[in-house]
């Protein structure tokens, strides 16, 4: 028989009650509603190595990360497509440069053209202070016509600079460090139906495709078992 499925949207775990060996129940906050699910059965925890370890008293409030660096979005629109050829992304490894990728949206869907114009988007990895929004403007035309994606900054109609909350996480050599500690510290409590899955929940798992791997491998064995 399928299991009963309950979504919880817009809700945080605010507690963790483990009984000897297993996760018992979840004390949730909702809105402002606190509720308790209890009788777990298993449990598959997706948000970051560091939460977790603290809901479960496994944390060290010394231990210090490397912080993300800054991700802004430069949105434009081309008077002619980018010179991309058939490519979705461009992804940049040139020294000083502070591009991480190149989106072109028309190597995706052939009706992404809109208003006269070809989508783009320039994701810009910069440390903080971040420089003004013309200035980080700047910096990706700048970019795009030294990898020759652009000619000249005349072929742009429009153009939007967006800073994204959340930076993405940096894979440096004290992170790396810190969350193989947590993980350990996590396994030491030798929870049976705790289940870690995301960046770093395995040795090597950071970019998406391998944490989409694990993923896939860990459930699957789940349920084969």
């Amino acid at each position: 028989a399928a299991a009963n499925v309950e979504v919880l949207t817009s809700a945080q775990v605010n507690a963790i009650d483990v009984q000897r060996d297993r996760v018992q129940a979840v004390e949730i906050i909702q809105g402002k509603a606190l509720r308790t699910i209890d009788n777990i059965g298993q449990f598959v925890w997706t948000s970051g190595l560091p939460p977790i370890a603290k809901l479960l008293g496994a944390a060290d409030p010394n231990m210090r990360f490397d912080p993300p660096r800054k991700t802004v979005i430069v949105n434009l629109l081309l008077k002619e497509p980018p010179a991309m050829g058939d490519l979705y992304y461009l992804y940049c490894y040139e020294r000083g440069c502070r591009t991480f990728r190149v989106t072109n949206f028309s190597g995706y869907c052939e009706n992404a053209p809109r208003s006269g114009g070809w989508p783009i988007a320039v994701e810009l990895l910069l440390d903080a202070p971040l420089p003004s929004k013309e200035e980080m403007r700047q910096i990706a035309l700048d970019e795009l016509r030294l990898f020759g994606v652009i000619q000249s900054e005349e072929l742009v109609i429009f153009s939007a600079v967006e800073e994204l909350t959340s930076g993405f996480p940096m894979p440096s050599v004290l992170n790396f460090t810190g969350l193989t500690e947590i993980r350990s510290r996590l396994q030491n409590l030798g929870l049976s139906n705790l289940k870690l899955l995301g960046v770093m929940a395995a040795d090597k798992v950071f970019f998406q495709r391998d944490v989409l791997a694990h993923t896939w491998n860990t459930l699957t064995i789940e349920e084969t078992n």
